[in-house]
């Protein structure tokens, strides 16, 4: 009886070892499953956050999903993210391009990032917006506006945000 119960205690073990191990895999986010969940937000004008002195910009031209200055990610290894955000450009004129094309040009832009930094997916404590800049008010043409990804991070060696 006492074998059988420390065989039940061990198997019972190794089971929930298992499972733990498997945990990350589960909280994973993929650039894919962030799109589907992920509700977009809307601003006339994108301003810093100011909560924040620590910022990494990882641009992608208009219409591309190419981050340019992909040598910027490598600074995410200093530091601790706090919240990743997505910056696009939306105007009425092309209703039909943004409920197709734009959502594919997103998940373009959020694999690129992947491929950059797949740290940031699976980091639970990472905030994600989307943020629709709406040219419907403003006069400023799409090219001139900011698109890509802003994270906002704090410095490892202090819980201080910069």
């Amino acid at each position: 009886m006492k074998s059988l119960l420390f065989g039940y205690k061990k198997s019972l073990f190794c089971f929930l070892g298992m499972m733990l191990c498997t945990l990350p895999i589960w909280a994973q986010k993929t650039p894919s499953s962030l799109l589907e969940t992920i509700e977009r937000q809307h601003t006339l004008e994108y301003t810093f956050a100011d909560a924040f002195a620590g910022q990494i910009l990882l641009a992608t031209p208009f219409g591309k999903s190419q981050i340019v200055n992909a040598a910027h990610a490598q600074l995410l290894n200093e530091v601790v993210p706090m919240r990743v955000e997505l910056l696009y450009s939306v105007y009425p004129e092309a209703e039909k391009y943004q409920k197709n094309q734009q959502q594919n040009l997103n998940l373009q832009r959020l694999e690129s990032l992947y491929a950059l930094a797949p740290e940031l997916f699976n980091n639970p404590q990472v905030e994600w917006r989307i943020i629709a800049q709406d040219l419907d008010q403003i006069k400023t043409p799409a090219r001139d506006l900011f698109h890509g990804f802003v994270i906002y991070y704090r410095n490892k060696n202090t819980g201080k945000k910069r």
